[in-house]
């Protein structure tokens, strides 16, 4: 990732940690993947919702916390993970200072207007919390596996 120093990836733990859905995860000595997505009940957030819920088995193997982040606010993020039957947290950032601490804040020109959302991202940050994996503009189709193969790699290292 751009611009990611080891100070500022403490920020980010700092950030995380103070999001109450996040910080019961890094209690739990795991793995912690965080992924980003710009709004519930839209065709690409789904199917990377999806595809996150089709591999979290896979995931729990890798001792792997996953939650998904959103500007979503929680009675919508309850509906949507509620009609997916998601396994794994959706975490409301309404204030996008989740999505501001990791830099996923995106503006672009839009009708002459500019908006603002957030870019579609993936996190992986160790039990520790060193952050050893970023994925920027993800392209949702395939991309658990992407993520999977990284831990897949991580813990053949470690093995």
């Amino acid at each position: 990732m751009k611009g990611m120093t080891v100070e500022n990836t403490k920020d980010l733990i700092s950030a995380a940690a103070n999001h109450p859905d996040i910080a019961s995860a890094i209690e739990k000595n795991k793995y912690l993947l965080l992924f980003f997505f710009s709004k519930s009940h839209t065709p690409r957030c789904t199917i990377q919702n999806q595809d996150f819920g089709a591999h979290y088995e896979q995931f729990s193997q890798y001792n792997t916390e996953v939650i998904g982040v959103s500007r979503d606010p929680v009675p919508v993020l309850k509906q949507f993970k509620q009609a997916l039957r998601l396994p794994f947290t959706l975490a409301a950032d309404p204030d996008c200072s989740l999505a501001q601490a990791f830099g996923v804040i995106k503006t672009k020109q839009l009708g002459g207007s500019e908006i603002t959302k957030v870019n579609r991202s993936t996190f992986l940050l160790s039990p520790c919390g060193k952050l050893l994996h970023a994925w920027q503009d993800v392209n949702v189709k395939g991309h658990a596996k992407q993520v999977l193969s990284v831990l897949e790699s991580l813990n053949k290292a470690t093995a």
